[in-house]
């Protein structure tokens, strides 16, 4: 694939009303934009929140181009969504010297919703870029991580690395109960 490459689904429009429940991928994930286990890109109303419950990915995620996102889970996630008991295991490779990488998900961009993380999981080696994160790579508005935890190696040879959250744009970030293992 190319932009918005999943394991189970490429990419969704804000249009779109999204609810996982129980669903498990064990793709090897490649691609050059937005790449995810899970989900490449997902795009969410504000007034909608998208959910993922009891949900896992588990495989090799290689991205093939200079930049962009790429995560275990989820790539990209644009708008309010909430994750619970959501799981990711594999190794990560990002070839490029921009872009995000995390755990469970290497970007999200919010403006009036919250991106909500509870006892979500990663455990794997993460080769990154630029914002590099155990659970998140990079966030852009509100988020909140409860109960998550990353482990592993990361590898971040350029800037902003953290065991749960790289980087912290703008917003605010709500860290409790989460914890990392090198």
């Amino acid at each position: 694939g190319s932009i918005n490459v999943g394991g189970l689904i490429g990419g969704s429009l804000k249009e779109a009303s999204l609810e996982f429940q129980d669903c498990h991928s064990t793709a090897m994930v490649r691609g050059h934009s937005y790449i995810g286990g899970f989900a490449g890109c997902l795009e969410n109303d504000e007034s909608r929140p998208a959910k993922i419950t009891d949900s896992s990915a588990s495989g090799e995620v290689r991205m093939m181009s200079e930049n962009n996102d790429l995560s275990a889970f989820v790539g990209m996630v644009t708008g309010a969504c909430e994750f619970v008991d959501c799981h990711a295991s594999g190794d990560l490779y990002s070839s490029g010297s921009s872009g995000n990488a995390g755990g469970i998900i290497a970007c999200t961009i919010t403006e009036n919703g919250t991106i909500h993380l509870k006892n979500c999981h990663y455990k794997g080696k993460l080769n990154g870029s630029v914002s590099t994160g155990g659970v998140v790579g990079c966030s852009t508005g509100d988020i909140i991580i409860e109960d998550c935890s990353a482990e592993g190696n990361l590898i971040s040879p350029i800037s902003h690395t953290g065991g749960i959250l790289g980087l912290m744009e703008k917003g605010m970030a709500t860290i409790t109960r989460s914890c990392f293992k090198g």
